[in-house]
């Protein structure tokens, strides 16, 4: 390992939806039924055929109406079951997609990223405002995964406030050309919020979807700046 010495909230829609005029429901369906019967000519009753035509539309409409039903409750269940198991996370170490570091008052953090050639690798960390925090030469770098860990400190060693900052790995190979680099989080998750029924982990005020997160362990040992 390498020692280095904005939440978007979605909008839910609403859950109420206006039934169309031209959509019969179940209920719909027996209350024009037994007006039928109750209102047909006593001289000239319904047909038998129109009669089972009409019983067998209803039985195939209870039928849909309980899958329907039964769909709705395995999607209950299914949400419910991600909220328990998203709230497993917390206290946890993951390590997820992304290029934001989280630093806490007295504690280094941590990242990792991947490079698919060998390259000359430099480290850029910046503030939520862009602004230059540190830069680290990291030499000639293999193929591979790479972690780092930075002490919280800026090019001058003055000690950086806590919150979240930014790191960009510029990676150049032999050819001088620039390399793609896949970079990743590494932190505690401190809080599971739900957005539309989607869990969200963060990390600090960093948010992962759970689509984001490639591993999860036990929290690693607190490391001193």
């Amino acid at each position: 390992m390498t020692m280095i010495t904005d939440v978007q909230t979605a909008t839910g829609t609403s859950p109420y939806v206006e039934k169309k005029a031209d959509v019969l429901g179940r209920d719909d369906f027996v209350t024009m039924f037994l007006a039928q019967l109750k209102n047909q000519d006593p001289l000239n009753p319904m047909d038998n055929k129109d009669m089972s035509a009409q019983l067998a539309q209803f039985s195939s409409l209870e039928q849909l109406f309980n899958v329907n039903t039964n769909l709705s409750a395995l999607t209950d269940i299914q949400n419910q079951n991600t909220e328990l198991l998203s709230l497993g996370y917390i206290g946890k170490e993951i390590v997820a997609e992304g290029d934001k570091l989280w630093l806490m008052e007295g504690k280094s953090c941590r990242g990792s990223f991947t490079l698919a050639n060998q390259a000359e690798c430099e480290m850029v960390i910046t503030d939520q405002k862009g602004k230059l925090v540190r830069s680290v030469d990291m030499k000639t770098l293999s193929a591979g995964e790479h972690s780092f860990s930075w002490n919280g400190k800026n090019d001058a060693q003055q000690t950086m406030p806590p919150g979240a900052y930014k790191f960009t790995i510029v990676a150049q190979n032999a050819k001088g050309e620039l390399e793609k680099v896949s970079t990743r989080t590494i932190g505690q998750v401190t809080k599971v919020q739900f957005n539309d029924n989607k869990p969200f982990l963060y990390v600090g005020n960093i948010p992962f979807m759970l689509e984001q997160v490639i591993s999860i362990k036990a929290p690693a040992a607190d490391t001193e700046s």
